[in-house]
């Protein structure tokens, strides 16, 4: 099912069931070369998997995940029609997809999960308001057997997000960097967890963007996205410097685009 490479120049393809497809990883170096010429000054979002997996975890039936699932998904849909409307360029580590394929029991059940729980207290609902004789007349339909499931709708959205994407694989010296990374404490790494796939992401990440202003010499900042503040809440400084701007939400990834929108609209004569 799915195929490691060996050679750091080749490619890699990662298949991921939930979504029915296969992916192809390229290095970091032809991602970069790819995108140069075309990038005209548009914004890049990297992603980290839980900005990903967020839009499909359950919701516990409580009121304040299920409005941060909603801002997630608004967010991410917002996201996937500026990428399709060429505005902005995605681009998503190769250890990204393979923790996706590690963790697509959330894609597979967490929505279906959400949306049952809803259901069956919306049928509750309806009960007691007929205890009471209470005039209704609306009924709930069983979301997830109607033809526009929300599990099939929210694997489609993440099936096109990859799909628009420039998908980049690490080479060694990614991983040595990482390691060092680990060893040295350096968020994301931390005592007492296992940190090293989330130091490859990182370090991915800003291998290309080095790779990438050596071909360009200006481009805007590129945005990392991930909800692990515990990760990266106190690590925005950091990021910064290593030329990243840091979004701890989908929702914050949006205001950050309208904000640069908005002022290369001011700067238009």
């Amino acid at each position: 099912m799915h195929k490691r490479t060996v050679d750091d120049t080749s490619e890699e393809i990662i298949h991921l069931e939930s979504l029915g497809g296969e992916y192809t990883v390229t290095p970091i170096s032809n991602g970069a070369k790819q995108l140069a010429p075309d990038l005209d000054n548009r914004s890049i979002l990297f992603f980290d998997t839980c900005a990903i997996l967020d839009i499909a975890r359950d919701s516990n039936n409580n009121e304040t995940e299920w409005k941060r699932k909603a801002a997630n998904i608004k967010a991410f849909q917002e996201i996937i029609s500026q990428s399709l409307n060429n505005k902005i360029v995605i681009v998503i580590a190769a250890q990204v997809l393979r923790e996706i394929r590690d963790h697509e029991d959330i894609i597979e059940t967490g929505t279906r999960s959400s949306f049952t729980k809803l259901q069956e207290g919306l049928s509750h609902a309806l009960e007691i308001l007929e205890i009471l004789g209470i005039k209704h007349d609306k009924s709930f339909e069983n979301f997830e057997k109607t033809g526009e499931s929300p599990t099939r709708k929210v694997k489609d959205n993440i099936s096109i997000l990859l799909n628009k994407s420039t998908l980049i694989r690490e080479d060694c010296s990614i991983v040595y960097a990482a390691w060092e990374r680990v060893q040295a404490g350096i968020k994301p790494a931390a005592k007492n967890k296992q940190s090293m796939k989330d130091c490859v992401i990182i370090e991915t990440y800003l291998e290309f963007n080095c790779q990438l202003k050596g071909l360009i010499k200006q481009f805007p900042e590129p945005i990392f996205i991930s909800s692990d503040t515990d990760d990266y809440g106190e690590s925005e400084d950091q990021l910064s410097q290593d030329g990243l701007k840091y979004a701890k939400s989908l929702k914050g990834a949006v205001s950050l685009l309208s904000q640069r929108q908005a002022q290369r609209s001011n700067m238009r004569p």
